[in-house]
């Protein structure tokens, strides 16, 4: 499989926008929060606006559900969690299906 060599995230949609018009086949990846204790959730509008640019998107990993994670899948969005420091949710993470997680301690599942 190959990888692209650059994949761009960020919480500004306007950027990610102009990117994407400029070079659609850089990866991007949207970046959006949730208030604490809220489950990540996407209106019908903002995933549909979300499928013109994005190839993906980041959320903080406390939110995230398994079904969030499926359906952003079967919408054909990769789904990445931050900031993840704990190894429990990383293992957690991974088995919902998320496609990575960005973390400050890269050697958390060295264990």
């Amino acid at each position: 499989k190959s990888y692209p060599k650059a994949v761009i995230h960020s919480f500004d949609k306007k950027a990610l926008k102009q990117v994407h018009k400029l070079e659609p086949a850089i990866p991007l990846m949207q970046l959006i929060s949730f208030d604490e204790g809220e489950e990540a959730e996407l209106s019908a509008d903002k995933l549909k606006e979300l499928l013109t640019y994005a190839s993906g998107i980041d959320v903080s990993y406390e939110a995230l559900t398994p079904s969030f994670v499926n359906t952003m899948h079967d919408e054909g969005l990769a789904v990445y969690a931050y900031t993840v420091n704990d190894a429990e949710a990383a293992l957690r993470l991974k088995a919902m299906g998320v496609n990575g997680i960005h973390t400050d301690e890269p050697d958390i599942l060295d264990e």
